[in-house]
């Protein structure tokens, strides 16, 4: 039984890992490709950010109303559906339309939804008590992955534009001929993934309507721990725009740092290091789990927080205020150095992997028989908050910023505690209540 369900979540992780990556790759150089068919006119050249707008707010709009499909259709074909929808996204930079990209960016939103919320229940129907700390671990060591190798890539990329004119169509439309296959044998592995063991309890009741989804998904949100377990994701989709979108313009803003034929090479060289930490972070999480498998969510999410809490301070010293902003040739309270700026998306990623994987523990332990409603509720207010954020980073200077980050994230961090402190009140009065349950039907 246990080498069945590791083997299971090395595949989702695998699988996923080949569609995540085709979208994190083409995300590093998405402004590129756009920026180049808007020099022959077939575009906006600020179709980019109507296009992340769109995909962001139709996967905020479509996560809670995810349960249902994975329902009906179970978990391997909802995350089907989301590979398709990121092969049809990718495949639009072939010849750029900008009514077909803006179409293409909801439905892959429709499908980032579909995916993250498949995979997840996937994950729990494969884990129990002892196996949900390290089978996340798994998924994320995997998935995270994907980040180096965006990286590199963006890296590539840079390198080619400054020794050439730049990026051509035939490079661009040979990169996204790759990120669509990658996008497609995601799909094709997850064609084949293995049904899940059978419950320890037989289902107690038959599959259920949209309708009653819906409404067992509206009651799981009003419970206490989901509520609290939401608050926690409210902060994962704040940190996370803020190392996507913020972080990168204030090296990108902050002329004193480097030239800026320089900044590229930065910026890809950050966006490794990042990937380097949380993967090396989801590795060490593993060992842990299985070698102090006593050791709760709660330690190392404030572990996580007190390095965050670090290099939130250390941004908000070496950047000016107006760094998030605008191009400034200001200093900051300390003299920025080279270094300090890679060391920095290196642990922001080791407290954001440490974040994400952990709460999925949480969800699996707290909710194992709801799991599509709660993973859909999970993914709504990390999308949502991670909309609102990129709405506000371009309003609120780099102080404002960093003081959200420093307040959500404690909060998110007290919810932990008492999201904990249920789960061993409960487990006092029903040892052994965890049962892998789920309202999914078997796997066709």
């Amino acid at each position: 039984m246990v080498e069945s369900t590791l083997r299971n979540v090395v595949f989702v992780s695998l699988s996923f890992w080949f569609v995540w990556s085709a979208f994190l790759s083409q995300s590093q150089i998405e402004e590129d490709a756009i920026n180049l068919y808007a020099k022959n006119g077939n575009i906006n050249k600020h179709a980019g950010y109507t296009s992340l707008a769109i995909c962001f707010a139709t996967e905020t709009i479509f996560d809670p109303l995810t349960a249902p499909l994975v329902n009906k259709l179970t978990a391997k074909w909802t995350m089907i559906i989301g590979a398709i929808t990121s092969a049809i996204f990718t495949s639009c930079f072939f010849y750029m339309n900008e009514y077909i990209l803006y179409i293409a960016s909801a439905l892959f939103g429709f499908g980032s939804a579909a995916l993250w919320v498949g995979q997840g229940n996937y994950l729990t129907l494969n884990s129990n008590d002892k196996t949900a700390a390290k089978h996340s671990a798994i998924f994320f060591a995997s998935y995270k992955s994907g980040m180096i190798l965006a990286g590199i890539l963006l890296l590539v990329v840079t390198k080619i534009s400054n020794n050439k004119e730049g990026l051509s169509l035939e490079n661009i439309k040979i990169l996204y001929g790759i990120f669509t296959i990658l996008a497609l044998i995601g799909g094709i592995l997850f064609a084949f993934l293995p049904a899940p063991p059978k419950c320890d309890k037989k289902e107690e009741e038959d599959e259920k309507s949209v309708i009653e989804m819906l409404r067992s998904t509206l009651n799981v949100f009003c419970t206490k721990e989901m509520i609290l377990i939401c608050i926690a994701a409210a902060y994962i989709g704040i940190q996370w725009s803020f190392w996507m979108s913020v972080y990168p313009t204030c090296v990108a803003f902050t002329s004193i740092l480097s030239t800026e034929e320089e900044k590229p090479t930065m910026l890809a060289i950050c966006v490794i290091c990042n990937g380097i930490g949380q993967t090396c972070t989801a590795l060490v999480t593993i060992y842990m789990s299985m070698k102090y498998p006593k050791i709760k969510p709660k330690f190392y999410i404030t572990f996580a927080l007190i390095v965050q809490l670090i290099m939130y301070a250390l941004i908000a010293l070496m950047f000016p205020k107006e760094a998030s902003l605008d191009k400034t040739s200001n200093e900051g309270f300390i003299e920025p150095i080279t270094l300090l700026i890679y060391i920095i998306p290196l642990f922001l990623g080791i407290g954001a992997v440490l974040w994400k994987s952990q709460m999925y523990t949480l969800v699996i332990k707290k909710l194992p028989d709801k799991s599509a409603e709660a993973f859909a509720l999970f993914n709504f207010f990390e999308s949502l908050t991670c909309s609102i954020t990129f709405f506000y980073s371009s309003v609120l200077n780099l102080y404002w910023q960093i003081g959200i980050l420093v307040a959500t994230s404690s909060i998110g961090l007290l919810s932990v505690f008492l999201v904990d402190r249920d789960i061993k009140k409960k487990n006092q009065i029903f040892p052994n209540s965890f049962r892998r349950q789920s309202n999914m039907n078997d796997y066709n």
